[in-house]
C-alpha cells in the first residue's frame, strides 16, 4: 500500500524499517491513515483452499514508515505494539535512503527477492 510519493523529497522525514508486533499490521496501517502518515505494507493474496483467499503482509511483522523524530516519538506513545529497527550496534532507527527504496519497491514485492534485497541493504548498512 503506498499512498503518495511526496514523503521522499522531504528533508526533514525519513523512511524508517518497523516491526510490528504479529497480526497487528492492520491496524498499524489503519493508525497511519488516521494520521495521514505514508507507509509502505508489502501485501500478498494467499489461499488456503480455493475458495479462501487472504491477504497477508510479504515479510511479516515488517511495515516502511516516512516519517519524521518528532511523528515517531507519538506514534511510539500511540502504538506500544511497534519498535524501529536500529542500525548494529547503535541505536539510532534504520534509515532508508531514495535509491534502497527504489530499489526495495522494484523487487515487485516477491518474497524471496525482498528478503534478499533488504538483507543486501543491511550489509550496506553495517
Amino acid at each position: 500500500m503506498i499512498q503518495k510519493e511526496s514523503c521522499v523529497a522531504n528533508t526533514d522525514k525519513n523512511w524508517l524499517v518497523m516491526q510490528v508486533q504479529r497480526y497487528k499490521e492492520s491496524t498499524l496501517c489503519n493508525l497511519l491513515n488516521g494520521m495521514k502518515i505514508e507507509f509502505l505494507l508489502p501485501i500478498q493474496e494467499t489461499s488456503y483452499r480455493s475458495y479462501e483467499r487472504h491477504l497477508t503482509p510479504t515479510i511479516p511483522m515488517i511495515i516502511f514508515i516516512c516519517i519524521n523524530s518528532s511523528g515517531l516519538s507519538n506514534l511510539l506513545k500511540i502504538a506500544p505494539y511497534i519498535r524501529y529497527l536500529r542500525m548494529p550496534n547503535e541505536y539510532t532507527p534504520l534509515k532508508l535512503s531514495d535509491v534502497q527504496l527504489t530499489k526495495i519497491k522494484s523487487t515487485n514485492f516477491d518474497p524471496q527477492r525482498l528478503i534478499q534485497t533488504i538483507n543486501d541493504l543491511k550489509v550496506e548498512n553495517s
